[in-house]
């Protein structure tokens, strides 16, 4: 495992393992600024993974803030970085242990 001792580094290495994302990121003044394009406010789970990424930044990093900057640039995104993750499919039918999560079914 590779030690990272540039802020910096380490401000963008949390982000790519917590949001799986290389974002544009800066350091000013004990306040990390993370360029978030406003796409991403489509992914219901952003709300959640931003928070968590803002608390693990704090406490970390040792910064007193972090400021989420939304970012219209006109350019088109790909539809993966705000599509939700696929659901998994349903149990098959005939097996209603899967589909009751082991509970009787009526007869």
């Amino acid at each position: 495992m590779e030690n990272i001792d540039d802020q910096l580094e380490k401000l963008k290495a949390l982000i790519k393992t917590f949001a799986h994302m290389d974002l544009e990121v800066a350091i000013k003044d004990d306040v990390a600024v993370i360029n978030v394009l406003w796409e991403l406010g489509y992914y219901k789970e952003w709300l959640m993974i931003r928070r968590g990424l803002a608390d693990m930044i704090i406490q970390h990093l040792g910064l007193k803030e972090v400021d989420y900057v939304e970012k219209h640039t006109g350019e088109k995104t790909r539809a993966e970085l705000i599509s939700p993750p696929g659901k998994e499919p349903l149990a098959e039918e005939g097996k209603p242990e899967e589909q009751n999560h082991g509970e009787a079914t009526p007869a």
